[in-house]
């Protein structure tokens, strides 16, 4: 019995010291009442050295009852051998009453759930729990109540990808704005005023531009939907008096957005105007080809990827790898992908000041 409780105790101190700002020391009393054929679970708390406090499971917060059933399940759900037993977690508003910085934690908890135990399914209302830094965009599903019919009264429930969403409150200029449409948040809120922006086609781009190139940590990569959509951005960077710099790439339809950024806003403005640069001469220059060709087979093989997966997969596995192990993939490449994004790297951090 004693040795079960010290192992309890530090399974779940050392789970709730990630998600709670105090330090807290956490043991876990059990006592058995064979009469009533009883199990019961008493937590102590020792807060910052003080005095120590027993309660019941029950008597915790709401956010501490969720987080220790969490993390028993988790910790102690019986494993299951081979793909046809892979286990499946269901979660319905995981961490719904934990604040935020422990609602971010979570989100990466989930995410290396999903990698090692199992298939991790949640919904949430939450935009901590929806970070694009961890759960890739293609995994977002939307759910929402529709009629069957402009003529029926009859309602039926609509799950939709983030790319397929039909956008019915505005046009649709960043890749996350279905999202924060879906959660009633203006996607500019989420914009902090320390933050300098720099705009970019798509999240692919963003992808690629995190993986690949070493820019400040006050840069935040904003992902538009089209060459045209960065356009529209623009006029809000603009409003809200942000430091920006918009990136398209360098081909027909980047060189005529930017035009078109240059007749709209002015000849002053278009100091925040720049076109993927092109080192090589070549008809033109997507994000992609900023990678020479060579080189995806070394990224495909790396990545243990099939050989016919497509530039948007080989980024999208790259860029959710592990730092150190993405770090030793992209030592792999060739010297002149590594000089095209750093040459970009400098761009940016010129722009911005960070380079002289």
């Amino acid at each position: 019995m004693s040795e079960v409780e010290t192992y309890l105790s530090n399974t779940l101190t050392e789970a709730w010291s990630k998600f709670s700002p105090v330090k807290k020391d956490i043991s876990i009393s059990l006592d058995i009442k064979p009469e009533k054929n009883v199990l019961l679970v008493y937590i102590k708390e020792q807060i910052n050295g003080r005095s120590s406090q027993f309660f019941t499971v029950s008597d915790r917060s709401k956010g501490f009852i969720w987080y220790y059933n969490f993390i028993m399940k988790i910790r102690f759900n019986p494993k299951q051998n081979g793909a046809e037993n892979e286990t499946i977690f269901l979660l319905d508003e995981p961490g719904s009453y934990l604040h935020e910085t422990a609602q971010a934690d979570l989100c990466k908890k989930l995410k290396d759930i999903s990698k090692k135990e199992g298939i991790v399914i949640y919904c949430t209302h939450s935009p901590q729990l929806i970070s694009p830094m961890h759960i890739p965009l293609n995994n977002i599903l939307i759910v929402e109540k529709s009629k069957s019919s402009k003529q029926s009264s009859s309602t039926y429930i609509a799950v939709e990808s983030v790319a397929t969403k039909n956008h019915t409150q505005s046009v649709r200029n960043t890749a996350m704005q279905p999202i924060y449409e879906a959660l009633q948040i203006p996607e500019f809120q989420t914009i902090l005023s320390s933050e300098k922006i720099l705009c970019v086609e798509g999240i692919y781009d963003k992808y690629c531009i995190e993986s690949f190139c070493n820019l400040p940590e006050n840069v935040r990569i904003f992902p538009s939907v089209s060459a045209d959509a960065i356009i529209n951005n623009i006029q809000y960077f603009i409003a809200y008096q942000k430091e920006y710099l918009a990136l398209w790439d360098n081909d027909k339809e980047g060189k005529a957005a930017l035009g078109k950024a240059k007749n709209k806003f002015g000849e002053k403005e278009a100091c925040n105007f720049v076109l993927l640069p092109n080192l090589h001469e070549k008809a033109k220059v997507r994000m992609e080809e900023m990678i020479e060709a060579a080189d995806y087979s070394t990224l495909k093989t790396m990545l243990k990827l099939p050989g016919d997966s497509t530039y948007e997969s080989i980024i999208s596995e790259l860029y959710f790898t592990k730092p150190k192990e993405r770090e030793n993939v992209i030592k792999k490449l060739s010297d002149e992908t590594k000089k095209n994004f750093l040459v970009l790297s400098n761009l940016v951090r010129k722009h911005f000041g960070d380079l002289v």
